[in-house]
């Protein structure tokens, strides 16, 4: 009985502790990526779910960047980096009995491509309910022939992790866990036609002007 209560107290200030991380509000984040260029842009982003195991609120980040005339299209990836990790808890309970397994996801709502000064995005990406329109929550697009200036790309998600305790003595017991997201983008130019496409070229110009004067000559 000495063990229970002793593991008792020790929950209840773990608990503690978690609830009161649960009333910190999420804050949207604002990144900037400078200018792009053919070097990648990587962000790493990462929250932390309600401590309770509610679900957290919704976040919308902005990232800042740049496009320049002679770099106008745009590789863009967005990624959930989920995970899972299960192991016998000894931190909060001492023993070695309780299990936790600790998950951590983040839900992506809509990805949006938008021009500074320009009121509709050019482009967005969403889930329609649930499902998300972009596989497993992953985004991996090219986008073409962008005019240079400023842009903003907004994601809009909400951690969903989770963390799940068991323990024979005192029961299961589940909170937040939050989740983590990265950000990949970089600029690309238009691809230089090779030798052979100008040769290939020409001589079909030739050809259309040979023809042309055959007929002429008929």
């Amino acid at each position: 009985m000495k063990l229970t209560l002793n593991k008792f107290t020790q929950l209840a200030l773990v608990a503690g502790f978690a609830l009161g991380a649960s009333h910190a509000a999420l804050a949207d984040q604002t990144f900037s990526a400078g200018v792009l260029g053919s070097t990648q842009y990587y962000q790493s982003v990462d929250y932390q779910g309600n401590q309770d195991g509610t679900q957290a609120a919704l976040f919308t980040d902005t990232f800042n960047f740049g496009i320049s005339s002679s770099m106008p299209n745009l590789s863009l990836s967005v990624t959930n980096q989920s995970s899972s990790n299960f192991s016998n808890d000894t931190s909060a309970f001492g023993d070695g009995i309780a299990v936790t397994i600790a998950t951590k996801d983040i839900s992506l709502y809509s990805v949006s491509l938008i021009k500074v000064g320009v009121a509709s995005p050019l482009y967005s990406w969403t889930q329609t309910g649930a499902a998300p329109s972009f596989s497993a929550g992953n985004l991996s697009q090219t986008v073409h022939s962008l005019i240079a200036g400023n842009y903003e790309l907004l994601i809009t998600g909400t951690p969903s992790g989770t963390t799940l305790t068991l323990d024979p003595d005192l029961g299961m017991f589940t909170g937040g866990n939050g989740g983590t997201y990265s950000v990949a983008m970089n600029a690309v130019a238009d691809p230089v036609p090779e030798p052979e496409t100008y040769a290939l070229m020409l001589a079909g110009l030739a050809l259309v002007g040979f023809a042309a004067r055959r007929n002429n000559l008929g």
